[in-house]
C-alpha cells in the first residue's frame, strides 16, 4: 500500500516547495510512477554512475529498462521504496505528481560486506526542457530525502546494519553518504559491471533506534 509520510513532519522547505515522501512497497508501487521511473532512468547523470544495473547492457537488461522489468525486479525480493515527488507538479493522464527521485532498501548480503543484511540505493532526477521535468538533483535535496527515508525505514529495518555500493568516480553521492553516517569500507572491480570499479559503504548505526 501506498502512503504519504506525515506532511508536517518534511523540512520546511519541502513544505513550501510542495515536495513530498510517498512510501511503497515496490511491488505496490503505481503504474504511473513507474512509467516516470523507466523514462527518467535514462537521464545522463544516472546513466554514467546506474546505466549497467538501471538500464542495463546489451548481453544484460537492467532492472528499470522497461516497466516489465521493473515488475519483475519489485517481485524478485521484498523490497521498499520512497519517492520524492511534487504535489506542485502534475504529469500525465492520471495527474500524477511528478517524480522527483527514488530510494529504496532491500533485505540483500554483499561478500564484502559482511554483517550486514540490507541494502540501501538512490537517484535524483534532473530538469528535462523535452520532457517538461523539474530539477531534483544538485540543489540539496538529497541529503534530507535520505535522511527522511532512513528514518523510515527503522520502522521495518530496526537494528540492522546497512550496505550500499556506488561506482568509484561519483564523489558527490559517496561524500553525502559519509555525512550520512557511512564509511567506506572497501573498492573491488566487479566483473558483473564489466571489472568497473565499486566502492561498498557501511552504516551500522542508520537503523537504530532513537
Amino acid at each position: 500500500m501506498q502512503t504519504l509520510i506525515e506532511h508536517q513532519t518534511l523540512p520546511k522547505r519541502f513544505q513550501d516547495e510542495g515536495l513530498s515522501v510517498l512510501f511503497s512497497p515496490a511491488a505496490d508501487l503505481g503504474i504511473s510512477y513507474v512509467e516516470q521511473l523507466v523514462g527518467k532512468s535514462r537521464q545522463s547523470h544516472i546513466q554514467e554512475f546506474e546505466g549497467p544495473e538501471d538500464i542495463g547492457t546489451v548481453q544484460v537488461p537492467g532492472r528499470f529498462r522497461s516497466i516489465e522489468d521493473y515488475q519483475r525486479w519489485a517481485a524478485s525480493k521484498e523490497r521498499f521504496m520512497f519517492l520524492l515527488i511534487n504535489e506542485h507538479r502534475l504529469v500525465g493522464p492520471g495527474a500524477t505528481p511528478e517524480l522527483g527521485g527514488i530510494s529504496w532498501f532491500g533485505s540483500r548480503e554483499h561478500q564484502h560486506a559482511p554483517g550486514r543484511t540490507v541494502t540501501f540505493a538512490m537517484r535524483n532526477y534532473a530538469a528535462d526542457v523535452q520532457h517538461n521535468w523539474g530539477q531534483y538533483s544538485g540543489r540539496g535535496l538529497a541529503a534530507p530525502f535520505m535522511q527522511i527515508a532512513h528514518q523510515s525505514a527503522r520502522n521495518i529495518f530496526a537494528g540492522e546494519k546497512l550496505w550500499l555500493d556506488l561506482v568509484a568516480g561519483n564523489e558527490a553521492s559517496r561524500k553525502m553518504c559519509i555525512n550520512a553516517g557511512y564509511r567506506e569500507l572497501i573498492r573491488f572491480d566487479d566483473d558483473d559491471h564489466n571489472g568497473q570499479t565499486r566502492v561498498v559503504m557501511v552504516n551500522d548505526t542508520a537503523l537504530l533506534e532513537g
